[in-house]
């Protein structure tokens, strides 16, 4: 079977210009028989995996090849037989189902292969473990990303909702997802740690808090030792990454003693509680609050374990009090990737045009259906119909929505994009972090900011992870976490000339100027258990590595605007490094 494979592959383009340049990928084969045409299939399977790990790691954007067609043959001796397939496009909401051929006698072509129907068997069953099911042989298809799905409490919320006013923004449907009293992913227990469905820096390593502490008291003494300051963490998770902080500023009494409080905006009441239960706060010496369904949340507490420090809880930013003169000391992990974003795209007006989840065409024929069977009187839904599937889809709308349209007055949107080019924009992130450079900036604070992204706007990175796995986000809603990449530029646009920020740099590069190497040593050398040793090493990799955690994520620090110097390790680019371009602009 001749064909080829065409891939589209979508690079980040230099500063100041396009977000993305295209590069096409074109493979093309010859005819080949036998064992030959199994090992070609399987080269171009990792051909097609090795840019989907290019796009995984951070380097490109995202990668499309559906509206090709492929020829695929196997011949086996000198009998074969062919199958027309269809690639689609190659994106995370699709998932992979097998059909063997059941027109196919696999009996008569065992003595001519030498494999038995049972070795084929397997070997095809492992090919499509390792991805290479696009071109063995066996009638691929895409699963209907319309599929029947359990309806949940929260799924027909949104449906109803939908149906009562029509698509709603994916702000909205991400807002809902992960925070609706009705069955929101984060007012669930477990979502973090290995038994969740991610785990997170702190999580990994007690060495990451405690060079987050170190960063904090260096820049305390270059600030002049300020005698009150105050931790404020958002979105604390379940109290690690505080509680190592903590814990490590002990190791310099003349900054610990400057710690008056510390706030943690956190709307998760049973992150709230895991959070409570990590600092070892005092339950006698707890304030409740009523939860929307009735129960008790931490709203004030007293940590024993932590040499008595006063731990508030607040659902919002603005909430925290700002009347004392304490010092904030901020930081931010993880925090802004799961604020609501909206989606654009830019249309052949030259027009913004939002993106939009509205309910699938299968679910309105059932909603139709079960609403005839409800004016007929009937008792049973119409034959075919299923009232508790419930799932959704993006749509775009034909005119520009007010969302839409501050984009087309942002002279830098209109400049960097063309026409097909998606945008990812969070407004709450910017509103977030206006407050934050406010505060920093009327109280001589500091700030960490630490998040995976890149330091331009991307277009299609919002995704579900589940089992830390990434997943289809507009499926089950509630019960996977919904992300997208952090717009660093748009952070810093938003903070305003109130703040200097600087940044981000790569987490691997910050956690290595700021002694990560320095502490694991010690860390190897406190105990002689060889398990624990590798444990260390594995998770100090983990942090660091630029194929895992160490290169995606990165770290963007905020100081007022009177702060002298340069905070560390955030060096001054030189003028070289200024000019070199991000990624090469190879073909458009």
């Amino acid at each position: 079977g001749s064909g080829r494979y065409d891939w589209k592959l979508y690079v980040p383009g230099r500063p100041g210009t396009r977000q993305a340049d295209g590069i096409h990928i074109l493979i093309e084969f010859k005819r080949l028989e036998g064992r030959d045409a199994i090992n070609r299939e399987r080269q171009l399977m990792h051909a097609r995996k090795g840019l989907e790990q290019i796009v995984s790691k951070g380097y490109a954007t995202r990668l499309t090849g559906g509206s090709m067609r492929l020829d695929i043959g196997i011949a086996i001796g000198q009998r074969f037989f062919s199958a027309r397939q269809r690639l689609w496009e190659r994106q995370s909401n699709h998932d992979v189902s097998l059909d063997r051929p059941s027109d196919v006698d696999w009996s008569r072509y065992e003595e001519s292969s030498g494999l038995t129907v049972a070795q084929w068997d397997k070997q095809l069953t492992d090919a499509d473990d390792q991805g290479w099911s696009d071109g063995l042989g066996w009638k691929t298809k895409a699963i209907d990303t319309d599929s029947e799905e359990e309806s949940t409490p929260l799924s027909k919320h949104i449906r109803n909702m939908i149906l009562a006013t029509g698509p709603i923004s994916v702000a909205k449907y991400m807002q809902l997802a992960l925070t609706s009293p009705v069955g929101g992913y984060y007012t669930k227990g477990q979502v973090l740690g290995r038994k969740g469905d991610f785990v997170t820096s702190p999580e990994i390593s007690q060495m990451f808090g405690e060079i987050i502490a170190v960063w904090f008291v260096l820049h305390w003494e270059m600030m002049g030792r300020p005698a009150k300051t105050d931790f404020v963490e958002l979105g604390p998770g379940h109290g690690t990454l505080i509680d190592d902080i903590l814990r490590a500023s002990r190791r310099f009494p003349g900054f610990f003693a400057s710690i008056q409080n510390v706030h943690l905006v956190e709307r998760s009441p049973e992150l709230r509680r895991m959070q409570h239960k990590k600092l070892g706060c005092d339950s006698q010496q707890t304030q409740m609050v009523k939860n929307h369904d009735s129960t008790d949340i931490p709203a004030q507490s007293t940590s024993a374990i932590r040499g008595g420090l006063t731990v508030n809880w607040y659902d919002l930013v603005e909430q925290i009090d700002t009347s004392s003169d304490n010092v904030p000391l901020v930081i931010a992990h993880e925090f802004f990737d799961a604020l609501p974003i909206y989606k654009f795209e830019k249309g052949q007006d030259g027009l913004w045009h939002e993106i939009l989840v509205d309910i699938a065409d299968s679910d309105r024929k059932d909603v139709a259906a079960s609403a005839a069977a409800n004016q007929q009187n009937l008792k049973q839904p119409l034959s075919g119909s299923n009232t508790n599937a419930c799932h959704f889809k993006y749509v775009r709308t034909r005119g520009v929505t007010a969302n839409a349209a501050f984009l087309s007055h942002d002279k830098s949107f209109a400049k960097l994009f063309d026409k097909g080019d998606q945008v990812e924009v969070s407004p709450e992130s910017a509103r977030i972090m206006a407050q934050i450079s406010k505060w920093v900036s009327a109280k001589k604070g500091m700030g960490l900011v630490i998040d995976y992204g890149q330091d331009w706007t991307q277009g299609d990175t919002f995704r579900g992870i589940k089992d830390h796995k990434f997943t289809r986000p507009l499926s089950f809603p509630g019960s996977m976490d919904l992300t997208a990449d952090v717009d660093f530029r748009y952070l810093r646009t938003a903070a305003g000339e109130q703040v200097k920020c600087h940044g981000p740099i790569e987490q691997g590069t910050f956690l290595h100027s700021m002694g990560i190497q320095a502490r694991l040593q010690q860390l190897l050398q406190s105990t002689s258990d060889t398990k624990l040793q590798q444990n260390l090493v594995d998770c100090y990799k983990r942090l660091t590595d630029p194929h895992s955690m160490g290169r995606i994520y990165k770290v963007l620090s905020v100081f007022p605007s009177s702060f002298q110097g340069v905070p560390v390790p955030f060096a001054r680019p030189t003028t070289e490094e200024l000019n070199k371009p991000k990624v090469e602009k190879i073909v458009r």
